[in-house]
């Protein structure tokens, strides 16, 4: 939009509604109210539809990734697929819900460890992205085609090591 990727801003609904779900089943289990489990259902529903246009972004831009830098692809196709298995877990976990009311036994079992699995995958597609960002300059500005992924950056908040003096 305007020059600017659209890709990031697209980001933060769906990773924030998709992480909040797990806030909400801890307090179903705590408190023991059942609209708990509900809110959960309906903000990984509401996470997964805002990830639509967000992997629609991220699609275009790793397209333009390709034809600028082979190296930035493959770190993008990377953050792709953590971010599908975050999403395949989410929707596991909406699944063995099967609707509003507190799931019970196994299929609670299923329902919260798919959630947890993917708020950890979440989280590290999170940071892969992040690192894309910010490390590495993809979709910046500074973005260089020459910026490898294995590339160690050093920051200038980083102190060059101390010479020891040998005072006589």
């Amino acid at each position: 939009m305007l020059g600017h990727p659209l890709h990031a801003p697209t980001t933060h609904v769906p990773l924030g509604t998709l992480a909040s779900a797990a806030l909400w089943d801890v307090l179903a289990m705590w408190t023991g109210n059942s609209i708990y489990w509900a809110v959960a259902f309906h903000v990984m529903w509401l996470g997964h539809l805002a990830a639509v246009p967000t992997v629609a972004t991220g699609l275009l831009e790793l397209r333009r990734l390709g034809r600028v830098n082979d190296a930035h692809a493959s770190l993008a196709v990377r953050h792709g697929l953590v971010m599908a298995v975050a999403l395949g877990a989410y929707a596991i976990s909406v699944i063995a819900r099967a609707g509003v009311a507190p799931p019970v036994g196994l299929d609670r079992v299923v329902a919260v460890g798919a959630e947890l699995g993917g708020l950890v995958t979440l989280v590290i597609g999170g940071a892969l992205g992040g690192s894309m960002v910010y490390v590495h300059g993809i979709a910046t500005r500074t973005e260089t085609p020459t910026t490898l992924p294995n590339e160690r950056h050093t920051s200038e908040r980083e102190t060059p090591p101390r010479e020891e003096s040998g005072a006589a």
